[in-house]
């Protein structure tokens, strides 16, 4: 996928892919995926997903994900060893996206 991405749910396959801007209520990254800018209300990554920035309201991580930036508001579940290249952030409110 590439560029934009507005959904009510989106199901990334093991080492699925997504380049752009994704906007959607929940988000399932099946393990080695990986997603670059990411919109949700709720966020499930299974083991060793890659994400470059995270907004969301609820995030679970898996063992071995790698995440650049990370902001929610409610609640933030890590699975094992989760590592950040910038500590998460909680928030208020979630940021409007970049389109809409």
């Amino acid at each position: 996928m590439e560029r934009e991405l507005k959904a009510r749910s989106l199901r990334l396959g093991k080492k699925g892919r997504c380049i752009g801007v994704v906007i959607v209520e929940e988000v399932f990254a099946e393990k080695g995926s990986s997603v670059q800018e990411l919109y949700a209300s709720k966020v499930v990554f299974e083991e060793m997903v890659s994400a470059q920035r995270v907004y969301a309201n609820e995030v679970q991580l898996g063992d071995g994900c790698r995440i650049e930036e990370l902001y929610y508001t409610t609640t933030l579940k890590e699975n094992g060893r989760v590592h950040y290249a910038k500590p998460p952030t909680r928030l208020g409110k979630i940021p409007e996206p970049p389109w809409g």
